[in-house]
């Protein structure tokens, strides 16, 4: 299916099409609806007692029920249905009486996630018996062209691909702490402007213009960073694309000059008159965009003129390699680049790095973004890429190296135990209960949780919140987890997946070794664990304590391990159920092993927690169990 936006030629977008059968449904749009007031109105609260956002589904199908952060019952409407949903909700699983369920990613109709007191409108249409499809898709030309009410923006396409992302040589002279350590970056291909937001679009989009000197073809200047939020979602409603902010690794990269860099020390040229407004030269004033030259990949003002707001929150580099990263560490702050009209030139370096508040807006402008590949298909193609494995049995289990990154998988010999609250996990919680025999079979469990090492080169992305190379895995989606489970499966011919609750309690208690600890190898929770009382809620590296009987590490604290089973009660039983999978269905996952975020007694080796695991978090990582290949 084609799609067509207004340009000053007609340029034609090829969208992936999603087959469905014939009892599928359609969905159209997903936009927002900046004028509708409802959410206010008519609000619901959330659990924080923050308002909710409301979407106004058009369906006249009956609904079964709906899956993800609903607030509140679905409300009838006619041919609406109200669906409140959580501040920051990312998607929503439909289950139709009479229709195939479907789910709604709202960044594929240009919603990163919705938002508390907004109203958005999602149509969805049932087919009448045929194969149905879905827009859905990237632009794919060098230089695409997008008009809006009459104004026209160009956006280049930049070629992925590694660079030295922060202090390199050339910024040397002027390079503060904050620009250290240069790191390795890997980027995807990306869509950016060729040019900070006008006044004139941002006027189009937001029917306002908040920039203290006007000029429709000056930058905007004087947003903040809701503001900008409100812009991206209502542009990518218009024009049916998930335009975005850049990273500030895609902004650096950018402004280098992509792979055609000449690493210039400003962006485009090393005499940044040539290429940026500044102090010195701007009459202390804003100037309109693309006077001044531009760098290689045809961008202009990425020095100088007015900063541009990023997506990522604020903070400190690490020499680790990272891919595709985006600073999601809570911050009051956001990083903002590129020096303005009001500053010294050394701001416009191109690895300079300046800060904003919630509420700081002074010489704050924009430029816009958008994928420039399909990440989801280029992840299916990465599941099928050999890698370099090597297989090593050890004392206790079996080491692998996957293009030189090491892990061990520890032997857990089966065995029955007593599941749940024992005599030694003092003041258990009711969920802990009843104490029930459970059998499980043999099978290997990682030594310690997944780092940031293996997850990076195994699904090349690195979605984190903490980084280091040693350090856990988070912020983990389980359509990721399962992908990076299905490729090492592909790459050493074992079957790795999640552990079953069964199998992870058997393990933390220390399996046929067990002494019968409150916590994972010890009574005493400074030597095994990472915990509120010492980690001061930061992750940290992985077997820095003391292992338990089996030889695993961090089994109590650090972050809590996902594992397979849906939660639900424990059931009453006499004789031992042998490798209980859980609940056959559920809304919420086992969690298990506490974090470092918690008080010890949340990291009892019976303790069980839960949660979705939709969009995961910073205390929320993996460990993986292996069996042979069926």
């Amino acid at each position: 299916m084609k799609a067509k936006i207004i340009v000053t030629l007609i340029v034609l977008f090829f969208y992936g099409t999603i087959l469905t059968s014939a009892q599928s449904v359609k969905v159209k749009s997903m936009k927002l609806q900046p004028n509708d007031k409802t959410a206010v109105t008519n609000p619901q609260k959330d659990l924080n007692g923050t308002n909710c956002a409301l979407i106004k589904m058009t369906y006249t199908d009956e609904i079964d029920r709906i899956e993800g952060n609903v607030i509140g019952d679905i409300l009838d409407k006619g041919e609406e249905k109200w669906i409140y949903l959580s501040t920051g909700s990312k998607e929503v699983k439909i289950i139709p009486v009479n229709q195939q369920p479907f789910t709604v990613t709202f960044s594929k109709y240009g919603i990163r996630s919705v938002l508390s007191n907004k109203t958005y409108k999602l149509v969805v249409e049932v087919p009448q018996n045929e194969i149905e499809t879905e827009d859905t898709g990237y632009p794919s030309k060098a230089v695409e062209s997008f008009t809006v009410d009459g104004v026209t923006f160009k956006m280049v396409r930049v070629k992925g691909g590694e660079f030295t992302m922060g202090a390199t040589p050339e910024q040397a002279k002027y390079a503060l702490k904050t620009e250290s350590p240069a790191h390795p970056v890997v980027l995807s291909d990306f869509y950016i402007a060729t040019t900070e937001v006008t006044q004139a679009l941002w006027d189009k989009i937001m029917d306002y213009n908040p920039s203290p000197i006007k000029g429709a073809n000056l930058p905007v200047e004087g947003v903040s960073i809701e503001m900008c939020e409100t812009f991206f979602e209502i542009l990518s409603s218009k024009l049916n694309l998930p335009f975005r902010p850049l990273s500030e690794a895609e902004w650096e990269f950018a402004a280098r000059g992509g792979l055609k860099s000449k690493k210039t020390v400003y962006s485009g040229s090393n005499k940044l008159e040539e290429v940026g407004w500044y102090k010195e030269n701007s009459g202390m004033k804003s100037h309109p965009v693309a006077t001044k030259k531009p760098n290689e990949l045809g961008i202009y003002d990425m020095s100088g003129n007015v900063f541009e707001l990023t997506r990522d929150m604020t903070d400190f580099y690490k020499a680790v390699k990272q891919y595709d990263p985006v600073c999601k560490r809570f911050s009051l702050e956001r990083v903002i680049r590129g020096g303005s009209w009001m500053m010294e030139g050394k701001l416009a370096r191109n690895s300079s790095r300046a800060f904003a508040g919630i509420d700081d807006r002074a010489s704050i402008g924009l430029r816009i973004a958008l994928d420039g590949v399909d990440k989801e298909e280029a992840l299916e193609k990465l599941l099928t890429r050999p890698a370099k494995c090597t297989e090593t049995k050890t004392d206790n289990g079996i080491q692998f190296t996957i293009d030189g990154v090491k892990f061990n998988m520890i032997k857990v010999d089966g065995g029955t135990f007593k599941m749940g609250a024992t005599k030694e996990q003092r003041d258990a919680h009711k969920s802990e209960k009843p104490v029930h025999p459970v059998t499980v079979s043999d099978y290997y469990i990682a030594e310690t949780e997944v780092t940031q090492e293996l997850w990076r080169t195994i699904v090349h992305e690195s979605p984190f919140e903490f980084y280091g190379d040693k350090l856990p895995a988070e912020h983990l989606k389980r359509d990721r987890i399962l992908k990076f489970l299905q490729r090492l499966t592909n790459i050493t011919g074992w079957q790795f997946r999640l552990p079953t609750e069964a199998e992870w309690e058997f393990a933390a208690r220390g399996g046929n070794k067990s002494k019968g600890y409150m916590y994972s190898g010890s009574n005493n929770p400074d030597e095994v664990m990472w915990y509120f009382g010492n980690a001061e809620s930061e992750n940290q590296e992985v077997a820095k304590k003391k292992p338990n009987e089996l030889g695993l590490y961090d089994m109590s604290g650090n972050v809590q391990e996902w594992c397979s089973d849906y939660y639900g009660p424990y059931q009453k039983s006499k004789e031992p159920v042998v490798d209980p999978k859980g609940p056959e269905s559920g809304e919420k996952y086992v969690l298990r092993g506490g974090s470092c975020d918690t008080k010890p007694w949340y990291s009892r080796v019976s303790m069980r927690n839960d949660g979705k695991m939709a969009g995961g978090n910073s205390i929320c990582g993996v460990r993986m169990v292996m069996v042979p290949k069926k």
